[in-house]
């Protein structure tokens, strides 16, 4: 934005999570947060002076550029050393170019992450063929990334045209703090896991016992209904014999 020419993309592939977006209200809003940003990172004071080539450059967080923020260069490789602190931020300024070249390598460690690098260009980046590179390039100007350069964050123009060349761009996203789950050749995380192992619970059940009530009132079970039975049985008969007997002395009587 205000530019709408986007060239080579086939043979170049946007990945499936990207979008193309050209002199739209995307791209506009973009624009001007590269904008913000670049002013930013430009205005912010310098905590320590580095050579024109950051080659053997072991830095740990801080805002850098050369005395008179000269062009900056990178000829081997420069180590970025967060200490442990994940939060810990990298800013290199330069009124002038950045160029790396051949094979040359910005490499992470400590827990430094791409996401908190930032070059603040005031011309035109160059990053050279089969370079490794590091962080976001907030260029005036042009970036050019030539044949088989990586980078792993993000090359944003002002007002030039970024030029790539069989490249790899992988975002810069920010990781959660050291203390957070480990991961896994891939990025996926290995989330926490915990097991609470419930042990069985064993439940009684007591049969219901079964009561029989007898005109009496009085609960009877089993043997007892029996034994009642066997009772009812000789008082009836008691009572059949005494009503026999009774019956034999009355006809003897009227005999007499």
């Amino acid at each position: 934005y205000p530019g709408t020419s986007v060239t080579g993309f086939p043979p170049g592939v946007v990945a499936s999570t990207g979008n193309t977006n050209v002199a739209n209200a995307a791209a506009q809003k973009a624009q001007a947060d590269l904008t913000f940003g670049f002013n930013d990172g430009a205005g912010r004071a310098l905590t320590g002076s580095v050579p024109a080539d950051l080659a053997g450059q072991v830095l740990s967080s801080g805002v850098y550029a050369t005395s008179g923020k000269g062009s900056l260069s990178l000829n081997g490789t420069l180590v970025l050393d967060a200490g442990g602190n994940t939060d810990a931020v990298f800013i290199f300024q330069t009124d002038s170019t950045l160029t790396t070249a051949s094979s040359s390598a910005v490499v992470l460690i400590n827990g430094a992450q791409a996401c908190r690098v930032h070059w603040i260009v005031g011309s035109s980046a160059t990053l050279g063929t089969g370079s490794s590179f590091v962080g976001t390039i907030l260029a005036q100007a042009s970036i050019t990334v030539t044949t088989g350069a990586s980078v792993r964050g993000r090359a944003l123009a002002r007002t030039g045209a970024v030029t790539l060349d069989s490249n790899a761009f992988t975002p810069a996203s920010c990781r959660s703090p050291l203390t957070t789950p480990p991961t896994v050749p891939g990025g996926a995380v290995v989330p926490a896991t915990t097991t609470t192992t419930i042990p069985p619970t064993t439940t009684t059940t007591i049969p219901p016992t079964t009561t029989t009530q007898v005109a009496t009132g009085f609960p009877v079970t089993g043997s007892s209904q029996a034994s009642l039975l066997l009772i009812a049985t000789l008082v009836v008969a008691i009572g059949m014999s005494a009503a026999i007997i009774s019956r034999r002395r009355g006809i003897r009587t009227s005999t007499s």
